[in-house]
């Protein structure tokens, strides 16, 4: 090894340390985050205790594959750490390491030392929003950079030269991975294509060249197919045919203007963490790092090709599509996925502009391009940063069961029994709520729709036995679709001298009537004053104690929906739902109970501090406390 190839491996080595010394700072900061990550924790923990699988149907929603494979590659740190929420953080801390040491490899090998060195600082200390999803374990978006540079330093090279035959069918490889990860992967490949072009304009002519790279992307894609039937032949994106997803010319320009280049720089989140004059900086560090490059990108260089171009493909992608985002009112950084992949190339221009700017005697000028960046990105990355969280907190899970509800009652053969005993193996924390936590577990109840379908099925539930019974009644009561109609039912039936089966029965009714009235407002995002009115009408309709208990029951669904750091939840109870004296206080108690299941039950002591707490209305906050610190069953 030479001296280059030293200070290369040493440039990239300070450069992979720096990034997961940050992102560990930022992992141990941040409690929880999001659906996704819990999912993957699912499916190691699952492995873990040996629960089957069935493949076909592993993947949480059709076109997000990666949530599944990052599951499996959690079960070490699994195993190694419990079902804890920073043992699946530890994934994405991996793959954030991996992405940095390939970028700080690509422009060290293609631009120089230099470069390599402001690029590995300049990575570390990218804005809030992008470190923030880079600690998370989602399976998509961020993820995807892995492949994404992965690809390019396979298709560059040492050198830049066109491919050999090995190199083409490594690229091809490595193509079919990342689209069999994520169908992120499908915009940055235009960007690899036209790489591809640049330094081989023939390659199309080529046959042989292109069946080695069809034959390495079909190697690492075609599993999708093979093993994922039913999601390969699925067209729909988060719920909707992917037709309905691209919005027209007119509306896409508009969107593209509007809340991307006029707002850019909120999706860097800098004002939301506190730190809202970073923008300027940070926006004039891009701005200078760009015009200083502009001669390698006149001149074709391939990495500056791909690293303008694949921004640029993002922004069009985004802009055609109807997804909308929102970033200052999701503090969590969700709401900046659909860009946040663009962050590193312009962290890039900065460091490729530094170098051109040193080789063109501008010193001065570099040093105050890379300061104004690092300046600006430190003020960010030190906002995220509060390592009291993982002292002042019982431990958080990294597992969310209840998602499971396709791959527990299947692996229990549809019996009931087997399902709550491997509820039992799996999730064995709370079990004094577990029926509200797992409500809708596979049975088969359904929505009632006269009394005597109604008698029949409280019949059936109550003779299952003083363990499932609650499961059924939970079930049961989310299953009623006629709130005034179940008022009735439950003053006929006996239910009503059971005082257990019908406290569990009503629970189950506010936690159902809550989530189709949310299902309801999230189709109309802008209806928040509309309110819920299947729940006013519940709580209208019952009695005072039989309210307090359905209320109970959609506290406890909110307070298992309710992030940290989603600054919004709070608009269901300001605006919806107006509640007051003992109606506000067993609402809030139970949003307690469902935000405590997301800790372990071994080490538990009410949280000292929680940030989720301050989004909660002041009167609510003493009641909210109770529901944390309970200590016996409801």
């Amino acid at each position: 090894m030479n001296d280059d190839s030293k200070r290369r491996l040493w440039v990239i080595l300070c450069g992979v340390a720096l990034v997961v010394a940050a992102r560990l700072l930022i992992a141990v900061s941040r409690i929880d985050d999001g659906s996704f990550q819990y999912y993957s924790g699912n499916i190691a923990w699952a492995v873990i205790q040996g629960l089957p699988l069935e493949w076909r149907e592993l993947p949480l929603i059709a076109h997000n594959r990666g949530s599944m494979l990052v599951g499996f590659l959690a079960v070490p740190f699994m195993a190694l750490l419990g079902p804890t929420h920073f043992a699946v953080k530890l994934v994405a801390i991996a793959f954030s390491a991996g992405t940095a040491g390939i970028f700080v490899s690509l422009l060290a090998r293609h631009c120089g030392i230099l470069a390599a060195v402001v690029g590995g600082v300049v990575y570390t200390l990218l804005p809030p929003s992008f470190q923030m999803l880079d600690v998370m374990t989602q399976g998509s978006h961020v993820d995807t950079l892995l492949f994404d540079f992965a690809a390019l330093a396979v298709l560059l090279g040492a050198a830049g030269r066109p491919p050999s035959t090995a190199r083409t069918l490594a690229f091809g490889l490595t193509c079919g991975a990342g689209l069999f990860f994520s169908f992120h992967f499908l915009v940055v490949l235009p960007a690899l294509l036209v790489c591809w072009w640049r330094i081989q304009p023939r390659f199309v002519l080529r046959p042989a060249q292109l069946l080695t790279f069809a034959a390495g992307f079909a190697v690492t894609f075609l599993p999708f197919v093979f093993f994922l039937p039913e999601t390969a032949g699925a067209t729909e994106v988060v719920g909707r045919p992917l037709e309905e997803r691209v919005i027209p010319l007119g509306a896409a320009l508009y969107k593209l203007w509007n809340q991307t280049i006029l707002t850019w720089p909120s999706f860097w989140m800098f004002r939301s963490s506190g730190c809202g004059w970073a923008i300027w900086p940070y926006g004039l560090a891009l701005v200078a790092g760009f015009v200083a490059l502009l001669p390698r990108l006149r001149r074709g260089h391939p990495l500056t090709l791909f690293l303008v171009l694949y921004p640029a493909l993002l922004l069009v992608a985004f802009s055609f599509s109807n997804f909308v985002a929102y970033p200052e009112k999701l503090p969590s950084g969700m709401n900046t996925r659909y860009v946040a992949p663009a962050m590193p190339c312009m962290a890039a221009w900065v460091a490729i502009g530094a170098q051109a700017l040193v080789e063109r005697g501008r010193k001065l000028v570099a040093i105050l391009v890379v300061s104004a960046a690092v300046v600006a990105g430190a003020a960010g990355t030190a906002s995220l940063v509060n390592v009291a969280n993982a002292t002042e907190h019982a431990t958080v899970k990294g597992t969310k069961f209840p998602l499971f509800k396709r791959q527990i009652p299947r692996a229990a053969r549809r019996d009931r029994e087997r399902i709550l005993g491997w509820i039992d193996v799996l999730d064995p924390d709370w079990e004094a709520f577990r029926p509200l936590h797992y409500r809708n577990v596979r049975t088969k109840i359904r929505n009632p729709e006269t009394w005597e379908e109604f008698r029949d099925a409280l019949d059936e539930c109550t003779a299952a036995g003083d363990r499932l019974a609650p499961f059924l009644l939970v079930t049961l009561g989310t299953e009623i679709r006629s709130q005034a109609e179940a008022v009735l039912w439950i003053e006929r039936s006996a239910v009503r001298a059971d005082r257990e089966a019908r406290d569990w029965l009503l629970r189950g009714l506010g936690s159902g009537t809550y989530f189709r009235d949310l299902f309801v407002r999230q189709k109309d995002r802008g209806s928040l004053v509309i309110g819920m009115p299947a729940l006013r009408r519940l709580i209208a309709n019952l009695k005072d104690e039989e309210a307090a208990l359905a209320l109970q029951g959609a506290g406890f669904s909110w307070g298992q929906m309710a992030e940290p750091y989603r600054r919004n939840v709070g608009d269901i109870v300001l605006l919806d739902l107006p509640l007051a004296g003992a109606q506000l206080e067993a609402f809030y108690v139970g949003v307690g109970w469902g935000y405590r299941m997301r800790y372990f039950e071994e080490d538990y002591e009410p949280p000292k501090r929680v940030r989720f707490e301050t989004q909660i209305p002041a009167e609510g906050r003493a009641a909210f406390r109770r529901g944390l610190a309970w200590s016996g069953p409801p």
